[in-house]
């Protein structure tokens, strides 16, 4: 009774604030509020504590009975559903053994001549055609890589002479290097200076 007329005095006073003046509603709502939760704050605090510790109390006396029935009758069900299920497994490993092993031996031995087969063709035939054929392109390649190497120490030692002559010190492109470096450098100090 007391909370729900300190409740509906509040609400009251509420809406004398809001018919006032609308600013002042902020300010007597929160000073409300902050009024009931430092009243009503510690009584709500020690409702909480309260409970919360009858809860544990009665957690902690009926916990270790329901663990000790839970370990009583669990442990029985679980010793009825491993026997069975050992069982099963272990006629399953016993008779699995056995047809893995009828599955194994065919499958092996045909594996077995595959693979021998397949290897016996490829060393007579597949390497006898490559003998034959890369002794030919090796030939070939021998042949005519040392003209091709002849030609191009011959003229490539032409190039770089030419080469180093334009790009040198007193060549034309080399002046042309340095002239393009000096343009560069004047063009940046232009713009430092700017």
């Amino acid at each position: 009774m007391c909370i729900s007329a300190l409740f509906w005095r509040s609400c009251g006073a509420l809406l004398a604030a809001v018919r006032r003046s609308p600013g002042a509603l902020c300010r007597c709502s929160f000073g409300a509020i902050l009024a009931l939760f430092r009243r009503y704050s510690g009584a709500l605090s020690a409702l909480f504590w309260r409970s919360f510790g009858a809860i544990l109390a009665l957690f902690r006396r009926y916990s270790g009975a329901l663990s000790a029935l839970f370990w009583r009758y669990s442990g029985g069900h679980l010793a009825l559903f491993w026997r069975p299920f050992g069982a099963i497994l272990a006629a399953i490993w016993r008779y699995s053994g056995g047809h893995l092993a009828l599955f194994w031996r065919p499958f092996g031995a045909i594996l077995a001549a595959i693979w021998r087969g397949h290897l016996a063709l490829f060393r007579r035939g597949h390497l006898a055609l490559f003998r034959r054929y890369s002794g030919g392109h090796l030939a070939l390649f021998r042949r005519y890589s040392g003209g091709h190497l002849a030609l191009f120490r011959r003229y490539s030692g032409g190039h770089l002479a030419l080469f180093r002559r334009f790009f040198g010190a007193g060549g034309i492109g080399g002046r042309l290097v340095f002239t393009n470096v000096r343009i560069c450098e004047l063009a940046f100090r232009c713009k430092t200076v700017a």
